[in-house]
């Protein structure tokens, strides 16, 4: 016979009207209640199971170390607390399936003497499979299914860092198809892309589970041979060759021929970073396209190296000698509020320029990368910065309300005076903090989290807001995004671009817009490039839109002409 106080009429209709799930016990953990939420996420029905002891009924495992985990009921009993299991708890169902909750165990009645115990759950199975589809998303090529560039990198550099460790060898293959912007034109893009996938299941057909295998972009892939030294990367290459030499791409109309060409970089452990390790694999992709059609090219150790080091420090000295020359500029680009409903612009993001010496003017990616190699973002972002503000009243005009948008790099959330350098220019140029948001990108964040969160602290509570960038490219948007107080989500443009032709960028930008909702956090879509994209923006409740559709990035100091 149950010992815990029978629920009134009022309380169990009250009970089945919650979506939690609800199981209250009684002092001998038999089951003497549970509402319809928690027969559906157990999968049992109530008559079945009531009266049974919860240990036979409650199967709860570690969604990580997949061992059971013990249901904390004499705890709860005996200390008379509540008691909360909230980190990868996984609840098995009665047909074996697996759902992530979050559960709490508590004295019941609360207010008298305990007579037995109730237990909540929250079921977060349907969260958890979209921040798992999301995330695999967009750390994966839509096209092919393969990881991505940024997410290859991290495995690359995972496997490198390990090779002291475990004194093992790998082997990088750099791959490009040979002839394939001829047959894209020729053929079209549905047939180039359906060659991609058939040439990305080759490679997955051809390499084991441990390896790694990423569509680097267009029509370039790259593999990661782990444990593989160069004589066996070699034959797995060759049978790579073998396997696309053999295939048939067909349209049913044409077939096509299509080789690689494959650049291999045995990775030793002096070998630099993930990024120069692709580099070097690009640079030997590259002299196998010179020898023809499905070749191979090996990188050596003196090949590049004189030439790429002369390169990057003649590069890292023009950066320095630029500044001193104050060729770097300003450039800002509208970011407008949806829907439009006037011509005004009261909104900016500042964008870096470089003049070179003939006078053209070089893109961020001509310069940023040697930049990072040679510390010298942060003294870029301060002269961004320093310039931003000191021409902030002659272009915009004193009253203006005019809000600015600047990038501050990962170094400069890493350098300790980065703080002190903002306020003191504020109170030199007179500049309201609330007009200024700061960007910095999703992947900057991620990695120097516990400094961004103080920065963005530090300087929101002057008055001024930030802006996650690039939101949806990194692995762990949605894991990381509650961390930081951010007020603005500018959805990464891959989504934004091309949404108007396909329904999964149009979901993908549709869910980070409500995920930005609901936490309170306003939205600004990039790469608006056309009317199309703009309209359906809108309709999906975007709050900004920033791109060319919206306005082209002008000097900063033309902008006084259409302001």
């Amino acid at each position: 016979m149950s010992n815990t106080t029978p629920l009134t009429d009022h309380s169990c209709y009250a009970l089945e009207l919650v979506q939690e799930a609800v199981i209250i016990t009684d002092c001998a953990h038999q089951i003497s209640y549970l509402n319809s939420a928690a027969e559906n996420l157990c999968a049992r029905a109530g008559y079945e199971i009531k009266g049974q002891p919860l240990n036979q009924i409650l199967t709860l495992i570690d969604g990580k170390s997949r061992e059971k985990i013990a249901l904390p009921l004499e705890q709860c009993i005996e200390q008379n607390r509540t008691i909360k299991i909230t980190k990868h708890v996984l609840l098995l169902d009665s047909h074996g399936q697996e759902h992530s909750v979050e559960i709490t165990f508590a004295p019941y009645p609360p207010d008298d003497e305990m007579q037995g115990i109730i237990i909540l759950f929250k079921d977060l199975s349907e969260t958890q499979q979209l921040s798992d589809r999301l995330n695999h998303e967009a750390s994966h090529d839509t096209l092919t299914g393969l990881m991505n560039r940024q997410t290859f990198e991290q495995q690359l550099s995972k496997y490198t860092r390990s090779m002291d460790e475990y004194a093992v060898e790998h082997c990088l293959c750099y791959i490009d198809i040979h002839q394939f912007k001829i047959i894209n034109n020729q053929a079209g893009h549905v047939i180039g892309n359906q060659i991609l996938r058939e040439i990305a299941i080759i490679l997955r057909n051809s390499t084991r589970s441990i390896d790694r295998v990423a569509r680097i972009e267009g029509d370039e892939f790259a593999l990661l041979l782990v444990d593989k030294n160069l004589q066996q990367a070699q034959q797995v290459i060759q049978l790579i060759l073998d396997k696309v030499q053999h295939h048939v791409f067909s349209d049913n109309e044409f077939d096509f021929e299509c080789g690689l060409s494959i650049g291999v970089v045995p990775i030793s452990k002096t070998i630099d970073e993930p990024a120069q390790i692709l580099t070097y694999g690009e640079l030997a992709c590259n002299s196998a396209k010179l020898k023809g059609f499905n070749q191979i090219h090996v990188f050596k150790d003196d090949e590049y190296e004189l030439t790429r080091q002369h390169k990057e420090i003649m590069r890292a000295g023009g950066i320095k000698e630029a500044i001193s020359e104050n060729r770097f500029s300003l450039y800002c680009q509208p970011i407008v509020s949806l829907p439009i409903v006037d011509e005004s612009v009261q909104h900016y993001e500042l964008l870096l320029r470089l003049k070179d010496h003939n006078g053209n003017i070089l893109l961020p990616a001509n310069f940023i990368p040697a930049a990072e190699r040679y510390g010298l973002m942060t003294t870029l972002d301060r002269w961004v910065i320093e310039t931003a503000f000191s021409s902030y009243h002659k272009i915009f005009g004193k009253n203006s309300r005019v809000h600015i948008a600047i990038n501050l790099s990962g170094h400069s959330l890493n350098d300790d005076g980065i703080y002190d350098f903002i306020v003191a220019q504020f109170a030199h140029h007179s500049i309201d903090a609330s007009l200024i948001c700061f960007e910095i990108t999703e992947t900057a964040a991620i990695e120097n989290l516990e400094k961004a969160k103080t920065l963005i602290t530090q300087l929101k509570a002057l008055g001024s807001r930030f802006a996650l960038d690039d939101f949806g490219s990194g692995l762990s948007s949605f894991a990381y995004l509650k961390h930081l107080p951010i007020d603005y989500l500018k959805i990464d443009g891959s989504f934004v671009i091309d949404m108007n032709q396909g329904t999964m960028d149009n979901a993908m930008v549709e869910v980070i817009n409500q995920l930005g909702h609901l936490m309170g956090i306003r939205t600004i879509a990039e790469c608006a490039e056309s009317p199309e994209v703009v309209d359906q923006l809108s309709k999906l409740g975007v709050d900004f839109a920033q791109g060319y559709a919206m306005g082209s990035p002008i000097p900063l100091d033309g902008l006084t002409i259409v302001h």
